[in-house]
């Protein structure tokens, strides 16, 4: 083996999952990939299949490394794996947070997703009033809930990842919001610790309940600090306030 092969399989790897324009621009138009290289970090990115090798020219840097994400695989569990049941989880997991915060945003979505339902599902969404009144008022139910949908819904579309760069960390754009939710899941099975970089600015009171349980998050504000604990029952010390770094290069005059 190699002096430099020997290096990289000492290395501590790190798992980044990026799926939109702004995620990318989070780590890379900030620098922040490229410091956290420096530091002896292997950063493996995963991203849309469609925008690896465009992102490899983009952002090269020795220790980078650009994976699929595995949005087609994730595309074919979710049609094969009752997906009628999986976007009725959603749509309770996005309007089921705290009622001792604000629901503006969710209480639109849901009163959109509802007039926009047709027949047999709009009959199903009624029939959910009650659960999701439940979920608004109690914890407890709210952690039983998603325990029990995110025991259901985890399959191992990442377990050959996961044995070949044998992640220390895995960090996500979303809280398990979106396709991300498989791969914290695969991480919460194997106990590699968790982390969340909000990226939006109304992510944390639009987008509902963590779909995969969280060991770490950056958030932009107080604000969005008091959303994720009052609203979506993350614990205090688990967030931490690191501002908008998105936006580091308009603050530079750059």
């Amino acid at each position: 083996m190699s002096e430099n092969a020997s290096h990289r399989n000492h290395m501590k790897t790190v798992f980044i999952l990026l799926d939109h324009g702004l995620a990318h621009a989070y780590f890379f138009e900030t620098n922040l990939a490229y410091q956290l290289s420096q530091h002896g970090l292997r950063l493996v990115f995963l991203v849309p299949e469609n925008m690896q090798n465009l992102l490899r020219e983009k952002y090269p840097g020795k220790n980078f490394v650009f994976e699929s994400m595995r949005d087609r695989e994730i595309a074919a569990y979710r049609q094969s794996h009752q997906e009628g049941l999986q976007e009725l989880y959603e749509y309770v997991r996005r309007v089921g947070m705290s009622e001792k915060g604000p629901l503006s945003y969710v209480e639109t979505a849901k009163r959109r997703k509802e007039f926009e339902a047709r027949g047999r599902r709009k009959f199903q969404l009624q029939l959910l009033q009650p659960v999701i009144c439940l979920m608004r008022r109690s914890r407890k139910f709210r952690k039983a809930f998603r325990g029990f949908f995110q025991t259901r819904f985890s399959p191992t579309l990442y377990a050959d990842l996961f044995e070949k760069y044998q992640p220390v960390l895995v960090v996500s754009n979303m809280a398990g919001w979106r396709m991300d939710q498989y791969l914290l899941r695969e991480a919460n099975r194997r106990n590699i610790e968790t982390a969340v970089v909000i990226v939006g600015w109304d992510n944390p009171s639009s987008q509902g309940l963590p779909g995969a349980d969280i060991d770490h998050v950056n958030v932009w504000s107080e604000i969005q600090k008091q959303e994720l604990t009052v609203c979506a029952d993350l614990e205090p010390d688990v967030v931490h306030i690191g501002g908008m770094p998105l936006f580091d290069s308009y603050i530079n005059q750059k």
